[in-house]
């Protein structure tokens, strides 16, 4: 499963259905305190998987925002790391269905994202 590590900025365009996962750390394990991820999702669903929060070791200084560019068709989903069991507002995931709608995530407590959608 790809993943996007590390990376400030990042588009994704999907051929199909795909999953990837979110790794806010450069390459010397220290936090990204702020990333952007843009998905065209014209061609095919995508799926995020955001982080588990204890990774973070009580680094709470950290924001991702997710652009959705589903082209009206293929929507965005973001699941938190229930093995945790981490959670975005109380539920195991959200979705971003319309087109160029947004999502900043920062982390709320220690099992909790907290995010808002924007139209």
């Amino acid at each position: 499963m790809p993943s996007i590590n590390g990376k400030t900025y990042t588009k994704i365009v999907t051929t199909g259905a795909e999953i990837w996962d979110i790794v806010p750390f450069d390459n010397f394990g220290n936090v990204i305190s702020e990333m952007v991820i843009e998905a065209d999702t014209t061609l095919g669903a995508l799926t995020l998987n955001l982080p588990a929060i204890f990774t973070f070791d009580n680094f709470w200084n950290t924001k991702i925002t997710i652009v959705a560019n589903t082209g009206s068709t293929n929507p965005v989903g973001i699941k938190a790391d229930i093995t945790n069991p981490d959670t975005i507002g109380g539920q195991a995931n959200l979705v971003l269905a319309g087109n160029f709608q947004a999502v900043e995530l920062n982390v709320a407590t220690s099992n909790t994202w907290y995010g808002v959608i924007t139209p």
